[in-house]
């Protein structure tokens, strides 16, 4: 089953519904150079940019403390809510569409930028959203920001992700099937972009990083749930930390270019 307007299976749908609790709760917000590059390649402040598939608006938070309003559209009433939760009076930037990125319900030329944040891999990459961000674009050749956070393999990243490959409460990633260079080839005037990279570290008790992981919407085969949790703790206890928190270094890489004019 495919939702008409989301491009996304029914199945994917019903994934991000049922994460929306432990998404808000263990997804932790974006390092801080991730604000500085939105300002190096966005530029002036103040100006309306659009977070397609907002998710809980991380993206959305660390572009407002860069000085941008946000647009953030998420069609997951779930993500939305938890959403409009988390960001609050806090981040009043932040004004929450329920679209898609195929339909965001945006008004023409009404954002300077296009930002995907961990989210592109759930789009397709069809004619429609293309020509979605060419109508609330409106003048040509704004920036799209692609990013993806994920684990590092740092030694004890690597075992992680062994365990995660090989757990049986983890399903096979059946994500759109495309790479950031058909993206970029797809979104981005002449195929051309540039990327970026930057490691963080994030620490981590044995039940918040198993809520980290479960939060993942792969993670899902809930009879497998209790063993995963188990070995989790296990590993970390190997470690022989005095604290039994682990510091697990992230990578975040963040690919960019021109919006395509035609």
């Amino acid at each position: 089953m495919t939702d008409k307007t989301s491009g996304c299976s029914g199945d994917s749908w019903s994934r991000f519904e049922a994460k929306a609790v432990e998404y808000a709760k263990y997804r932790l917000s974006y390092p801080e150079f991730v604000t500085d590059w939105f300002t190096e390649i966005i530029g002036s402040t103040n100006l309306p940019v659009a977070d397609l598939g907002a998710g809980t608006g991380l993206a959305s938070q660390a572009l407002v403390k860069g000085g941008y309003s946000v647009f953030a559209v998420e069609p997951s009433l779930g993500m939305r809510q938890a959403g409009e939760r988390e960001c609050g009076s806090l981040y009043p930037k932040v004004i929450w569409n329920r679209g898609t990125a195929e339909r965001t319900e945006l008004p023409d030329c009404s954002v300077s930028a296009l930002v995907f944040a961990d989210s592109m891999q759930w789009m397709k990459l069809t004619p429609q959203l293309k020509s979605e961000c060419q109508r609330i674009a409106g003048k040509p050749r704004i920036p799209g920001i692609i990013i993806k956070a994920s684990f590092w393999d740092d030694p004890f990243g690597k075992q992680l992700h062994n365990l995660l490959r090989e757990h049986p409460a983890v399903e096979s990633k059946k994500s759109a099937d495309h790479s950031a260079t058909s993206i970029a080839e797809t979104l981005f005037s002449e195929g051309k972009f540039e990327t970026r990279t930057g490691l963080y570290d994030r620490n981590y008790s044995a039940d918040q990083l198993f809520g980290r992981i479960v939060s993942d919407s792969h993670v899902s085969l809930l009879d497998h749930l209790p063993d995963l949790q188990s070995r989790i703790h296990n590993m970390i206890q190997a470690e022989q930390l005095s604290d039994q928190r682990i510091t697990i270094q992230h990578r975040c890489s963040l690919v960019f270019g021109q919006l395509r004019e035609d």
